[in-house]
């Protein structure tokens, strides 16, 4: 949609973010932005896609922050600056780790960022605590990423139970590679299949009797 040919209810949703935004409202500043950035219902406009942001950005707006993090790191409407996209980053994911909820994208940024040690000092176990994070707000990489961390004992002792509840969740979100780990373990760990594994209702799943073996797994 780039702004031409809306309907009266696409016009009227506009007009009606737009009041919003200028009223103050944060989500409708963030939500616009998405409007101007995308062209939907509009005009495709990064000047007033950013600006959107900002005025939620500043308000603690978690989406607002990561967009504007994401903005500053492409050089989208702004001049490239790294530093000033971690700093939104960390805003956004709840800037205490220990405490904080945040916005689940930016926890799985910063995960991926400690976890390889890209802007970061390389740090594992701050890896796993913003995988974890973002596990719990359901999102699906977050739960392949800790996942992970459970399985080889990343940052985390490892616990094959965990591990492979993480995973079974993010392959029920359609997680390509969760599911294609689990299809791989349950396909050639028969020998090793010991204590059963909480799964779906009515489903019976097993666990493999050795760490070992799933730790390999995750590092072939």
């Amino acid at each position: 949609m780039n702004g031409l040919y809306m309907n009266k209810d696409q016009k009227a949703a506009v007009r009606w973010f737009t009041k919003a935004a200028n009223a103050g409202l944060a989500q409708a500043q963030y939500v616009l932005g998405d409007f101007y950035r995308d062209g939907v219902s509009v005009r495709r406009n990064k000047e007033k896609a950013v600006g959107l942001y900002i005025q939620a950005a500043n308000q603690g707006h978690h989406q607002a922050q990561y967009q504007l993090g994401k903005c500053y790191e492409a050089g989208y409407g702004l001049p490239k600056d790294k530093n000033k996209a971690l700093e939104l980053y960390i805003k956004s994911a709840g800037n205490d780790y220990e405490h904080s909820e945040g916005y689940h994208e930016a926890q799985l940024e910063l995960g991926k960022r400690y976890a390889s040690g890209i802007g970061v000092t390389k740090d594992a176990e701050r890896a796993a605590v913003w995988f974890d994070k973002a596990a719990r707000q359901g999102n699906a990489e977050g739960q392949y990423q800790i996942g992970r961390c459970l399985a080889i004992g990343a940052g985390v002792v490892i616990d094959v139970t965990a591990a492979l509840q993480w995973l079974e969740l993010a392959s029920e979100q359609g997680h390509a590679n969760a599911k294609h780990q689990l299809d791989k373990l349950y396909k050639r760990s028969g020998p090793l299949m010991s204590a059963e594994l909480p799964g779906k209702p009515g489903e019976r799943r097993q666990k493999p009797q050795k760490q070992g073996f799933i730790k390999r797994m995750f590092q072939k």
